[in-house]
């Protein structure tokens, strides 16, 4: 059983066909106890990073997940040890915590700026940044019993990854539609005294399926990055942009910030010129469309120098398109 996954919308695409070759791919789980495997009572007790790894691998991928799960940790602490994991190098950082901030009653607003500055300190490495919300608390939880919020946390994490443009994993969600989900998803011990709640193997095997499922429609969507120019941009010259697919696009379009915009249909021209008239910072942008109607976008900001260029007309002959006024 899964619930609807709350990916961004420039990543909705539906998972296709295995790589033809292996793709490495180095992933770091990033979070608290139930990253680092917490009430896993199976043989390898690897929690679900061990089973995302291994399931990866039975689809083609060349996955190592590099578990890196504190227990008891909070979003803050995270903050503190993060730019030390993130030096191991990698190329997707599923992010998880936020529970043990529920239980020292840390506002929400702050728990979501915590996790966003996470995520981003993991993009300026380099990486792929994923949230994942975190599951529902066991009912006799001292704090936050009735999961108002964590709830509210999920939703803020759901907007968060929607505003940023990344994916996110709903484990909040999938959980809560889980029939019997404490009886038969958590663990329990009369031993050990678990004041939130953490998942059994049957609950990390589901967990580690919405990994498996966000990580696909990721891994098997075509993506594009957008080349800035070699040298320095000014008025009146002809500045060429260009931009790196990996799979097939039926329609690609640019948008250079001033009112110039290109397009193209397949086979696609992946080089593009254009001429800015007057200078400024312009936030340039390409969009592609898959046939299946999939979407990738990327934008960077192009500063642009010089005196506004003597042009007869507000029309750029590089793209052939008029201006707006």
């Amino acid at each position: 059983m899964r619930a609807p996954l709350a990916l961004a919308s420039a990543l909705l695409l539906a998972a296709g066909a295995l790589p033809a070759v292996a793709q490495e791919l180095r992933i770091i789980a990033f979070g608290d106890s139930v990253t680092e495997g917490y009430g896993d009572t199976s043989v390898l007790h690897d929690g679900y990073p061990g089973r995302l790894q291994r399931w990866l691998r039975q689809r083609g991928y060349d996955a190592s997940v590099a578990n890196e799960g504190v227990g008891g940790e909070t979003t803050a602490e995270a903050l503190s040890r993060v730019d030390s994991v993130l030096e191991q190098g990698g190329d997707y950082f599923l992010l998880m915590e936020g529970t043990n901030d529920i239980s020292g009653r840390i506002g929400i607003e702050t728990i979501t700026a915590h996790l966003n500055e996470l995520a981003a300190r993991a993009e300026e490495a380099g990486f792929v940044a994923v949230h994942a919300s975190t599951i529902p608390r066991i009912p006799d939880a001292p704090v936050d019993a009735d999961n108002a919020r964590t709830s509210a946390l999920a939703a803020s994490i759901r907007n968060l990854g929607e505003v940023r443009g990344r994916a996110v994993a709903d484990v909040f969600s999938l959980f809560e539609a889980l029939p019997n989900l404490f009886d038969d998803y958590y663990y329990y011990s009369p031993d050990e005294y678990d004041p939130v709640g953490h998942p059994n193997s049957a609950g990390y095997t589901e967990l580690a399926g919405l990994m498996l499922e966000t990580m696909l429609a990721l891994l098997e969507t075509p993506q594009l990055q957008l080349v800035a120019p070699a040298v320095p941009v000014t008025t009146g010259v002809v500045t060429t942009f260009g931009v790196v697919v990996s799979g097939e696009f039926e329609h690609l379009e640019w948008d250079f910030g001033d009112g110039g915009w290109a397009a193209s249909d397949a086979p696609l021209d992946l080089e593009v010129e254009h001429v800015f008239l007057t200078s400024g910072d312009y936030v340039v942008s390409v969009r592609a469309e898959t046939a299946e109607g999939g979407i990738a976008e990327d934008q960077i900001v192009v500063p642009v120098t010089g005196a506004a260029a003597a042009w007869p007309f507000r029309v750029s002959l590089l793209p052939l398109v008029e201006r707006g006024a």
